[in-house]
């Protein structure tokens, strides 16, 4: 859930915002998980900037551009993670195991970012 907001957050506000916002969100989840500050506070603003160039690229209010962002988004940091984890803790995990063994987190992630972000967007309109 936090990736996904953080994802929203990217798409609709403008970049600045986006990454100050996904920049705090990666400080937060960091803080409140085991060991992964500084990986969270290092991807997720860069995912913030990806999910922007995509969002330009690309009309925003399409689902097939909340599917591409959030599949990055969500790839990208459990790569990182494992990766993360390889290098500083020397635990090693197998990349696609991960990803195989999280199959339905992603996938019901993925899923639900299509219902989700027009959802928060009419909220953030309504509350403008």
């Amino acid at each position: 859930m936090i990736l996904l907001i953080a994802m929203f957050a990217a798409i609709f506000y403008d970049t600045a915002r986006g990454v100050i916002f996904c920049f705090t969100v990666g400080c937060l989840r960091g803080l409140l998980s085991v060991y992964t500050l500084p990986v969270d506070m290092a991807v997720f603003p860069l995912l913030a900037l990806i999910a922007a160039v995509i969002s330009r690229v690309f009309y925003r209010q399409n689902p097939v551009t909340y599917v591409l962002v959030v599949s990055i988004a969500i790839f990208s940091l459990i790569i990182s993670h494992v990766v993360y984890f390889d290098l500083v803790s020397n635990i090693s995990a197998d990349i696609g195991s991960v990803l195989f063994g999280s199959w339905k987190t992603i996938a019901s992630t993925i899923l639900v970012s299509p219902l989700l972000f027009p959802l928060l967007n009419k909220l953030m309109e309504a509350r403008s």
